[in-house]
């Protein structure tokens, strides 16, 4: 008795403090809204500068191109969030993606749609970066355009992958790599032929794609 009477006053300040805690409100951060973040962006607005680093402004997609990751780079504006915005000139409803990275890929079905409203014609990409606690207050903006082409590339591309920079790779050419695929590929493109201790540049193919054929020179 004389132990349960001594626990008492300590169990009942736990219990206390946990029905004050559970009075308490408890603040839990709501999704961010593409709505909020687009009903405070004006066109005209001034806000510090976001570099896209890919695409490159004016890019031409082929139209069998699998998705590409839109990446850019924060200055002076210190955004924690990130808002793609696309805009077409078929006049139709705009997209509107968030990120929580300086980088966003689209699914295949949004690709899809982006490259089908962007055939032959530029469309808009706008990245506005804002604060988490603050999505209505617009922190960063990056612009460029993009489009599709009608053309598709139509075949695989056999291609030289250099070591950078190029002064180092002339060197050593051992080290360049040739690679082998599809744009349309969601797979890296095949290394079919490494260490080759000389200059490759002069090839070319048999009609059939079967044979490559070159003339192997020395750098120097």
């Amino acid at each position: 008795m004389r132990k349960l009477a001594s626990e008492l006053p300590a169990r009942l300040t736990t219990l206390t403090t946990a029905v004050v805690l559970g009075l308490l409100p408890v603040c839990v951060s709501a999704p961010l809204s593409t709505n909020e973040i687009l009903a405070a962006y004006q066109e005209p607005g001034h806000y510090a500068a976001l570099t896209i680093l890919y695409p490159g402004n004016e890019t031409v997609f082929p139209p069998e191109i699998v998705p590409c990751a839109f990446s850019w780079r924060e200055g002076a504006g210190k955004a924690e969030t990130w808002l793609i915005l696309l805009e077409f000139p078929d006049g139709r409803e705009r997209l509107s993606f968030l990120s929580q990275r300086l980088e966003w890929t689209p699914t295949p079905a949004e690709w899809e749609t982006i490259k089908q409203r962007c055939r032959e014609q530029n469309a808009k990409v706008t990245v506005l970066g804002v604060r988490r606690g603050a999505p209505s207050r617009i922190v960063s903006r990056g612009q460029i355009s993009i489009s599709t082409s009608k053309d598709e590339v139509g075949a695989p591309l056999f291609y030289r992958e250099v070591n950078l920079p190029f002064a180092e790779a002339v060197t050593d050419p051992s080290r360049i790599r040739w690679r082998f695929g599809a744009v349309s590929s969601t797979n890296p493109p095949s290394v079919v032929l490494e260490h080759l201790p000389v200059c490759g540049n002069c090839h070319s193919f048999s009609q059939d794609g079967k044979v490559l054929v070159g003339q192997p020179l020395s750098i120097w």
